[in-house]
This record gives C-alpha cells, structure tokens and sequence, in this order.
C-alpha cells in the first residue's frame, strides 16, 4: 500500500512579465533564482520574500543556473554570462552563440557548463581554463540539455522532432531518436522536452515524450518503461528526477504537475495549475526534498509542499548487497512472479509495505506454498540449506567479478535527403536549389503551395503550383520539373508529378502512383529522363514524358540520387560502418549511348564521423559530392576516385556557420554556395544570395612557393580532364579553354623545374621534366640548365628527350602497321582496277611533258608509268576539276615514275598524301560514306595517306629509300618471305612481314632502327657531296654561259670593240659632256 500525500500549494507570486521563465535553486543558501522575458534576473529568499533582489541582464533573459557561488544567464545577447552572487556583478562570459540559448545545466561539481541554443550547436566548457567542446547534429534549435551524472555523456532535445544521446569522448551522438514533433523555432514548438538522468548513477534518461515520460536505459539507450496515467490529457512538457533519484516531478502544458514513484512506476499525485497555464520551469528543493519551485508562461512562481513522503525523504538510499547467486535466479524469480500473479485469484494486500524498503514496493510476496510444494521443498529452502551446509563446511572463494563483452555500437543509418533540400519540418523551406532555379514549399493553415523560379528567364516563366498531394520531394531541369510526396498516415499512395514544360505538345503534366507499400524517398532528373528512388531499394526509370523505361535493384537502403545529360548516381547504404561512420555505396551509371557502369557498388568516401549532405554534378557533368564537416570531393576520371577540392569548415569565421552548396562550375574553379550564419541551413525569406568560394586542394606546405605552384599544378589538371570526357560523348568542346589549360600546366611544370634547379633539386627537376608531354618544353628545360651550367641535369633531359623519341617512334611503328594492313587490304580489294586504268593515261600523257622537262634540265631520262595509292573519296571525276588544275608547269621538274608492273620492295615507298580539293568556301568537296559527329574531334592518328607530306614517286633508275625500320627489314627479308611463300600476292605477303615484325624483341627491332638512322645520315652525306657537285657544275655552266655570251656581242659589233680609243678622242668626249652639262 502506498501514502497518500497531502501536497500543499501555495498561491503564486507575481515573478516576471508574462512569457518564457527558468527558475533554479541556490545549493548553499537555499534561495530561488528566476529569469524571465522581462530581461530581469529576481533573487527569492525563500518564497515568503516580499522584497527579492532585481538584475537586469538585457532585454531577454531566457536560462539561469547557479553553481559554486555565481550563477549564469542566458540573454537576447547570444551568450552565456557568469555572474557574482547575491551582487549579481557580471564575471566574464563563458561561451558565445549566434543565436540564443535557451537551457544551459552545470555538471555535479560545477566544473563544467552544457548550453544548447538556436543554432543547432551544443557547447561543453570548462569554467577553470575555458575550453570548449561543441556537438553538431541537430538541424533545428535546441530545447533542452542535461548532463549525465557520470560524465560520459550527455543528451539533448531539438525542434527537429529528435532526442540524441552524445559521447563525450567521441563527441558524436550514439543514439538518436526521433520521438518528438517538429517545428522551426523554439518559440512555437509544443513541449520544451525538458530531460533529466537519474542522479545517483545515471542508469536512466527520462523523456517526455507526448501523454507519457520514457524511461531510456543505459548503454543500451532502449526504453525500459514508460510512465503515464489516465489523468494526464495533455502534452508533458518537464521531467525531473528527484534527488534520491526515486521519483520524477512532471509537467504538462495546460499546467498539471505530476509526481511518479519510478519502482512502482504508479502517479503518486497530480496537481493542476489554477490559470491552466503551461509550466516553464521546475525544480526540486535541494534542501527540502518534499518541495518543488515552479514558473510559468505568465511570469508566476509557484510553490509546492510535502510532495514526497517525510518517511521516505529521512530515509537513506541503501546500497544492494551483490550476490554471486543472486544472476542465476533473478529470472527465474521474475516468471515465478509474474506466473504467481495470473494465477492467483484474489490480490493479497501487502501489510507490510510500510516496514520494507522502497525496493520491494510492489512486488508481492512469494506464498509459502507454490504448485504443491512445501516450505522445506521450495527452492528459496533448498538453496538457503545448501549454502548453511556448505557454509559450515567449507570456506567458499570470493566472487570473481564478471568480464562482459560489449560489441561495437552501431551507428545509425542516415536518412534519406534531397541534395539542395532544406529540412521538410520546416513551414517554409526550399525544396530544391540548383543551377537551373529554386523550388519553394509554402505549408501554412492558410495556404500549401510550390513556387518555381528559373535563374534565367528565358528558359520558362516562374510557376505556382497548388500543394494538395503533400509534396515534399522535387528536381529542376531546364527540361521539367518533378514532384513527389510520400505516404501519409491515411494511407495514400506515394504520388509522382512531372510537369514537362518542354513539350511541345499540349498536355504538360503527368501523374502516377508508387504500387501499394512502396514509397518514395528520392527523385532526379536527366536528360529526357527521370529517376526515382523507393524504400523498396529499387531504382525506378521513366521518360519524360511518362513512359516507363525500366527499373533496377540497389544493395541497400537508398540515401540520394542526382542526375546530368546520360548520366545517373545514386547512393545507398552497404552495411554498417565503424562506429560514429556511414558506410555508403555508390553507383555511376552511363543510361544513353553505350549503356555501362562508370563505378559499380564502390564505397563512397566521407569525412569520419559525418554523414553525406550533398551530391551532385558540376556545370561541366563531373560528379561531386559534400559531407556535414564542409568537405567537398569530386570524381577525377583518370584515377576514378574522389579528390577534395574544398574544405568549407577552412573557410568558415565561425564553427556555427555552415556554407550550403548549389552548384560547382570546373571551368571557373567556383564552388556557388550560401553562407549560413549559425545554422545548416539558409532561410527563405529574404532570400539568400550565393557567394563564391574557390577550389582549394589540400596539400602539404600550401604556404610556401612549392607547395602553391603543386597546388595550381594539380588543379589544372584534375578540372580539364572533363574535356576528354566531354569529346568521348561526341560533345563539342570549348577549345579555348582547353588551350588555356594546356598553357597553364605547362606554365607551372616550368616554374616548378626552375624552383628545383635553383633549390639544387635536380633529381626533382627531371621527375618534373617527366611530366612534360610535349617536346617543345623538354627542349625549353634542357636550355635552361645548360644556361644555368648543370651538365649533368642537361644530360639527363637529352637522354629522356632522346627516349621520349624512340618510344614516339615506336609507337608510329605500331600504328602504320596496323595502317598498313587496312590500306594494303582496302588497295588490293578495290581500287586496284582505277588505278591501272589511270595509269594508262597518265602513259599516254606523260612523254609530251617529259620532252618538255628534258629541255629545260639538258637531261635525257625515259619516262616511266607511276603507281599511285587512292582512296575512294580521292578518285575526282575530271569533269568536276577546273582547267586550271588540270595545267602543269613545263619547268618544273618531276621525278621519274616506274611503270605499274614495278613494285617497291617496301610498302611505304608507294604512299602519298589524301589530295583534298576545297572548293570556294574553304570546305572540302570530297564525301566520306561514315562521317563522324561534328562535334567529335578528329584523332591525330598517322595512317597511311597521311605518312608523308608530299606524293612520293619513284622511277626505275633511282628507287626512293625506306623511310622506316620496317621498310630496311622489309627491304632485305622481302626475297626470303617470297621464297617461303610462293603463290601468294604482295599483300599477303606484307601481311605476312607484318605479323612476323611484331614477334620481333625490342632489341631486334633496335638494331634495325639504328640501321635506319645510319642510312639516314649517310644519304645526307650524299645529298651535301652531289648539292657540292651541282653547285660546281652549276657555276662552270654559267661561267661559259657568260662567256658564250660576250663572244655574240664581239661578233655583233665587229671590231672596233677591241681597239682602245685614243687620248686625243677622250678628251673631245669629256669636253663634249661638260659643255651639254
């Protein structure tokens, strides 16, 4: 049987204005503190004080708590100000906010202050030397804290609807719980969920939650009970623990204060506020425990008496004896128990209540008799004769204590987001931002709807759309734009809404429904494309205009999904991470073209102990993502793994103030963000602007001149790799950018290698010159370190320069050999019959011209037919060739040509060059049957036609030499190939030559290259002798010439030419002159 209490009520005082109030207790004193929206802190010496002591502290005054001698405020400055007490002097402030604090609490010995304010954050000090730990998690302000008596951890309620347990250690929450109801601010949420640990060991978190407090247990942070009565109507707002720790004080909005016994978990009393006003503050009389201060929202301090039992307030909490038995049969006991209460029939009064110890209240005791066993033969006798028996016999070992194994905790999965999102609580939120326009929700009483604006105008009017499916979910393109709402509580199907604005067509908008038990969590959009995520794990696709197109299975519960052009990535949780982490997959998927996967069910890297905030593309469609610690990453396509680029926390002047990524642009190197001071998230109204943060890659010793140019150096190249991306689509790119890009790298590679060579780094020099990719840089740097006088470092770039050129050269090998084997098959099967036709009339047209060319050189050679290689667009019909092509220069001189019955020895020698005839206009008459998209730039790729720069034709009399070292092996191997296989035609036969080139080693092929170039200089050394020779004939020619012509003229004058005038005729002619002059 339990007392019934007579509690006292005292009439209430007049305290503050009316509004929010706190209210505390002095431990050493015994007096009442209280605060309240007057700005004013009142000092009562008890509540009978007709003349408390006023402080004002400013025009708000919204938390107070007293420890130590000097209590503390929070006011409308958004800080926390320690004062000196009764004299209520300020004594330095103790921590600053961006918003107000609304509940601060100090720990058992006053050492540290916990404060939760209305910018999401939560601060732990120190009082002695100041230093902070502050908590991030909560995406709306903070209702309440409370300190575990242990020091391990801490809790805390927020508008965002959840009550989250913290590590101090870790300072990570461990358990979030999402029990409360939501909404944007402090001043018009529903309950103040004020919290409260069991004092004396913390073994549980009471929470009020709606018509009942909840007890949390320990460790496993699980309800174990809950509280309630059928008296309480409305919302619990306060619960507190008592300071025995044995029964919780609560308070409900409409003013009713409640008091529970925790072991019998029965409502003691209750009590009802006169007014039927919501209670603001409670607290427990630390001097008198069978007391309790209260205040109210109209500023009222009220007073309540013999609340607890003056028996059970005298007695002393008495510590339990373990027992080593005790484990063994504590369940046991508890079915017998609970099997004992159904089948008794009538309730047997416990008389004896009064005299036992509050621990055994409520549970009945056990019957001497039990299923027909006796006293002697019950168990409690057995075992009580077993332990005397042994006990007297022998001396039982002490207890050896138990080693339990706690596994690691497991961190809860997050939830499901839109990237660009603010949260859905909110009455007014964004419910998309990107860099198309801006989706705005309006959920009001008076009116639900969505606003749709574009950045550019031109691309659509702005849109009002009436909200009546709920929708919380959207995605903006310049194409449509889609809406979603989940299931409601009613339930009703989860509804997808797209209104394609791009139709052409006249019904824009489409409507579908998720099958029955499915529901949406994610939606995006592409190009002629949408996405949706369900809770099913399923990846649903459709067109935009509505059609179905197909769907796909994720491994996991999904998080996000974002969409560019043919692009989709979508992210999901693949298990359970380390503690504090998400574990989360990723999927890059190609939809258009050649359908693939980029990345398939990768792990998605994130910052420890952060969770994914947003994901997306940049402008230029390179994946990137951003976690809750500001970093930002983005795919580099080469290495396919992510690179962060940026570190908003690094930029941020505050630890409170967030920046909120709309869009990234490669190109410019900007990330567009919105700057959030104090919060996550950016308010509606105004409407935000966005700022410009540049990239920034994280390396070491940024600050010097090395690490600056590294960090420019790998910028450059990470942000132009979308170009090659871009032309693999067949997209057209900007080539002036690209150029500039180009330019860049080679700027930094440079002012790198000029760093190394005056820091005497000249290894470092040459792993930099390694990077080079052109020659004309090689050959810049090997300049400047013979300009600087290093040898040796010179010596190394012409050994990587000359090995550069041999792998060059190798290369070009490989690729006109698989040229040749195109063209020689193209040749063989096609066009043989239009060249020999061809080579007939040049035959007949040839001799007039050679006659000519023998003329003017003074040269007699014969003519021979030529053998020239074509391809289909090059054969031009005469007809549509201008006479004036079709004229030649009598005086140039051509080579001979060899008749079509002659080959070369190598297949090089009979390549030419693509003739391409352009017409007015600069563009090309010739048609390729498969012409390449117009935007895909042309490979820069040697094939056959495009060997040599000039028609190569070669005579019988002087055969052109090879030009490659498969032309010298070909050349010398060509008789033994034919030996071997006889029958076969030359193309065969060159086919043959090819396959056994390549079984060639490197080494052998070297001996041929070195072949090649000592012919090479050797006909050079040639060409210098016959040039000396022609040059010698040359002028013996002219010589004679001359003098030839001089004879002719003596001839012509006869002669008097040869006789000298005499003096006499001399002067007569000078005279002559003088005198016309």
């Amino acid at each position: 049987m339990f007392i019934k209490m007579v509690i006292t009520k005292k009439p209430p005082r007049y305290g503050h204005s009316e509004g929010h109030t706190d209210i505390c207790y002095d431990h050493v004193s015994g007096s009442i503190l209280t605060c309240g929206s007057d700005g004013d802190v009142r000092i009562w010496k008890g509540f009978e004080d007709d003349d408390p002591e006023t402080i004002n502290i400013g025009e708000h005054a919204y938390a107070i708590a007293m420890k130590n001698g000097n209590f503390v405020t929070a006011s409308d400055s958004n800080t926390v100000q320690a004062h000196t007490f009764p004299e209520g002097a300020p004594n330095g402030i103790v921590a600053r906010f961006t918003a107000p604090v609304h509940h601060i609490q100090f720990n058992g010995n006053g050492t540290k202050l916990l404060s939760g304010a209305s910018d999401f954050s939560l601060k732990l000090v120190t009082i002695e030397d100041n230093t902070q730990l502050k908590f991030d998690g909560h995406s709306a302000p903070i209702l309440s804290v409370a300190y575990d008596p242990k020091e391990e951890y801490i809790a805390s309620s927020s508008c965002d609807g959840t009550v989250k347990i913290w590590s101090i250690e870790d300072q990570s929450w461990e358990k979030s719980m999402g029990i409360l109801p939501k909404c944007s601010d402090f001043s018009i949420s529903k309950t103040l969920c004020r919290l409260s640990w069991e004092p004396t060991a913390g073994k549980f978190l009471c929470v009020p939650v709606e018509k009942e407090i909840q007890l949390i247990e320990r460790e496993s942070w699980d309800m174990s009970c809950s509280l309630t009565n059928d008296s309480v109507t409305s919302t619990v707002s306060i619960a507190i623990f008592s300071e025995c720790g044995k029964y919780i004080a609560g308070a409900c909005v409409d003013g009713t204060i409640f008091i529970w016994d925790v072991h019998s978990r029965q409502c003691i009393e209750s009590i009802k506020n006169n007014k039927g006003v919501g209670i603001c503050g409670l607290v427990w009389n630390p001097k008198n425990k069978t007391q309790i201060a209260y205040t109210d929202t109209t500023g009222q301090l009220g007073f309540l008496e013999n609340v607890i039992p003056e028996k059970q307030q005298k007695q002393a909490p008495v510590k339990a004896v373990p027992n080593q038995y005790a484990d063994l049969f504590d369940d046991d006991d508890n079915d017998d128990a609970a099997l004992l209460k159904t089948t008794t029939q009538n309730n047997i009064p416990n008389d004896d209540a009064d005299e036992d110890d509050d621990d055994d209240i409520g549970v009945k005791p056990r019957k001497s008799n039990f299923n027909g066993i006796a006293d002697e033969e019950s168990l409690d006798a057995i075992l009580g004769k077993t332990v005397e028996a042994d006990s007297t016999n022998v001396t039982q070992p002490p207890a050896q204590p138990k080693i339990i194994y706690e596994g690691p905790k497991v961190t809860p999965l997050q939830k499901p987001f839109i990237s660009g999102a603010t949260p859905v609580h909110l009455t007014c939120r964004f419910m998309k931002w990107n860099n198309v326009g801006i989706v705005r929700s309006y959920d009001s009483e008076e009116e639900s709807s969505v606003d749709v604006e574009f950045h550019d105008s031109s691309v659509h009017h702005a849109l009002h759309i009436d909200n009546q499916l709920s929708y919380t979910m959207a995605d903006l393109s310049t194409q449509a734009v889609v809406l979603a709402s989940e299931k409601d509580e009613e339930d009703n199907l989860s509804q997808l809404t797209c209104l394609h604005f791009g139709s052409w067509d006249t019904q824009k908008e489409w409507n579908t429904s998720m099958p029955k038990g499915e529901e949406i969590k994610a939606v995006c959009l592409g190009w002629n494309w949408l996405a949706v995520g369900t809770d099913k794990r399923l990846i649903r696709m459709f067109s935009i205009g509505g059609v179905q197109l197909g769907m796909f299975a994720i491994p996991g519960p999904i998080v996000t999904i974002s969409g560019h052009g043919n692009q989709l990535i979508v992210v999901y949780h693949m298990g359970t991470g380390v503690p504090g982490d998400q574990c989360l997959g990723v999927k890059l998927l190609h939809l258009r073209g050649k359908k693939r996967q980029v990345i398939a069910g990768e792990m998605l890297p994130i910052t420890p102990k952060s969770t994914l905030t947003w994901l997306g593309f940049s402008e230029e469609g390179t994946p990137v993502t951003g976690d809750s610690e500001g970093m930002v990453r983005m795919l580099s396509r080469e290495m396919m793994s992510w690179v962060p680029i940026v570190n908003t926390k690094a930029v941020a002047k505050s630890r409170s103030d967030h920046y909120w990524i709309v869009g990234v642009n490669e190109e410019q190197g900007q990330l567009r963000s919105i700057h959030c001071k104090g919060s996550t998230f950016p308010p509606t109204l105004p409407r935000p602007s966005a700022i410009i943060l540049p990239f920034q890659i994280s390396v070491c010793e940024i600050e010097t001149e090395k690490g600056l140019l590294e960090e420019k150096l790998l910028k450059t190249k990470l942000f132009s790799e979308h170009h090659k991306y871009i032309e693999s689509q067949g997209y057209e790119t900007n080539e002036m950018n690209q150029s500039e890009s180009v330019r860049d790298k080679q700027q930094y590679l440079m002012k790198l290698f000029a760093l190394a060579c005056k820091s005497d780094r000249e290894y470092r020099a040459v792993e930099i010159c390694e990077q080079m990719e052109s020659e004309h840089e090689l050959s810049l740097a090997i300049k400047y370190a013979s300009r600087l006088r290093r040898i040796t470092l010179a010596q190394k770039l012409s050994e990587l320069a000359k090995r550069r050129m041999e792998e060059k050269m190798e290369e070009e090998e490989e690729e006109e050999e698989w040229g040749d084997e195109e063209d020689e098959t193209q040749y063989t099967n096609s066009y043989r019959k239009p060249d020999r036709l061809k080579q007939g009339s040049q035959t007949q047209e040839d001799p007039s011209m050679d006659q000519e060319d023998e003329e003017s050189d003074g040269s007699q050679q014969k003519m021979m037919p030529t053998l020239k290689l074509k391809t289909k667009k090059d054969i031009i019909p005469k007809s549509m060739m201008a006479s004036s092509q079709e004229r030649r220069n009598p005086f140039k001189s051509i080579s001979k040509k060899t008749p079509s019955g002659v080959r070369g020895t190598s297949v090089f020698d009979d390549l030419t060059e693509k003739p391409t005839i352009k017409n007015g206009k600069g563009k090309n008459t010739e048609t390729d049957l498969i012409s390449p998209p117009k935007s895909a730039k042309k490979k820069n790729q040697s094939t056959l036609l495009s060997m040599t720069g000039k028609p190569a034709l070669k005579t019988a009399t002087s055969e052109k030499k090879p030009t490659t070292a498969f032309g010298i092996w070909m050349e010398e191997n060509n008789e033994q190939l034919k030996e071997k296989n006889p029958g076969l035609t030359d193309a065969d036969i060159t086919k043959i030559a090819m396959t056994t080139w390549r079984g060639l080693t490197s080494d052998e092929r070297k001996e041929w290259t070195e072949k090649l170039k000592n012919s090479k200089s050797s006909d050079e050394n040639n060409k210098t002798a016959e040039n000396r020779k022609r040059k010698l004939t040359d002028a013996m020619e002219n010589g004679a010439k001359r003098s030839n012509f001089e004879k002719d003229n003596n001839d012509k004058t006869g002669s008097q030419t040869g006789k000298p005038l005499s003096s006499a005729t001399n002067s007569k002619l000078k005279n002559f002159m003088f005198s016309k002059s």
